[in-house]
């Protein structure tokens, strides 16, 4: 299976009139970014995002990650935990995080947080490669150390047993609007 982007994303797709438009960016040597304000319209209970939407953004930003290190994943499988009630009508932070790839999987990593960086809801995932990215926007390889002093992407991959070099994206920074590149997606 090759899964092609038409752009039509509910979480992303610039041309999915009802979808949320959001836009990543780079976030360290393996992650990525975004910020979004969930409009009443996604919630469940009075002022709360509905618990399927909170995991539909942890997917998503997970999706993203595996896009940084160049690789076209796909979700095998999600576990979310829900830490707080995600309030709707505020803005909250989205990261996602490669944590290790293994031949053609990628294990990952999810939150979304308030402004004050309380972390609402967390999730781990298991991605599926369906392969390199077409178009990657821009190329570098991976060697800075990730933001919490461990062991860069590529150090532990390479512990993994996978050598290659990684390749990152480097998306357009900012979120919302229609206007975005999309080409490595």
């Amino acid at each position: 299976m090759n899964p092609q982007d038409d752009g039509h994303c509910f979480a992303c797709g610039p041309h999915n009139a009802a979808g949320l438009h959001l836009r990543f960016e780079r976030d360290g040597a393996a992650g990525a970014r975004a910020t979004v304000v969930l409009d009443p319209t996604f919630q469940g209970y009075a002022g709360i995002a509905h618990g399927g939407i909170v995991m539909m953004l942890l997917d998503e930003v997970m999706a993203h990650a595996s896009g940084m290190v160049g690789e076209k994943g796909m979700t095998a499988s999600i576990a979310v935990r829900f830490r707080k009630p995600v309030p709707v009508g505020i803005e909250l932070t989205l990261r996602g995080e490669v944590k290790w790839q293994r031949r053609r999987v990628l294990a990952l990593e999810g939150s979304v947080s308030d402004a004050r960086g309380d972390i609402l809801a967390t999730s781990e995932g298991s991605f599926v490669t369906s392969g390199k990215l077409e178009k990657p926007i821009g190329s570098i390889a991976v060697t800075e150390a990730t933001t919490n002093g461990g062991p860069s992407f590529a150090e532990s991959t390479a512990k993994q047993g996978d050598r290659s070099e990684v390749g990152l994206v480097a998306p357009r920074a900012s979120v919302g609007g229609a206007q975005r590149d999309r080409s490595a997606f």
